[in-house]
């Protein structure tokens, strides 16, 4: 003789035992603890409920499980905001940098300049006493002759 499960699982307001809804929830493993059941009897129930006890998993371990997903979620969204962060830091650095080497560049250019034009400025007040000196030693010529 077969025992067959006294709980119609389709049917709405069947009142199911205890090992019939683990067996429920465990879905491909339900027909093991039926064939348990059919081949040993009612004496396995509790030994059956305890191995699908055990690979049930608790509403604690499913919560405990989403509030990791979450807070992975949210330290990959920090990681990459630093990430940004850092970058726009590196590239405003590497933009100032740039812009004092070329304030640097600029103002010895300038002052290049500044000393090319003293030179200059020495140079031509050199050639005029020069050039004057000469007059001077023409006009002494001149005057001796």
């Amino acid at each position: 003789m077969v025992e067959h499960a006294a709980v119609n699982r389709r049917v709405v307001g069947s009142s199911p035992t205890s090992g019939a809804i683990l067996t429920q929830k465990m879905g491909m493993l339900a027909t093991f603890p039926e064939y348990l059941l059919e081949r040993f009897g009612q004496a396995l129930l509790p030994v059956i409920e305890d191995i699908l006890m055990a690979y049930t998993p608790s509403k604690d371990y499913k919560r405990r499980e989403r509030e990791q997903k979450k807070a992975d979620k949210r330290r990959a969204r920090e990681e990459a905001k630093a990430e940004k962060l850092a970058a726009e830091k590196a590239a405003a650095e590497k933009a100032a940098a740039e812009k004092a080497a070329a304030e640097k560049a600029a103002a010895k250019e300038a002052e290049r300049l500044a000393e090319e034009q003293r030179e200059a400025e020495i140079e031509a007040q050199l050639q005029a006493e020069i050039e004057a000196e000469e007059r001077a030693k023409q006009n002494q010529n001149e005057s001796k002759n």
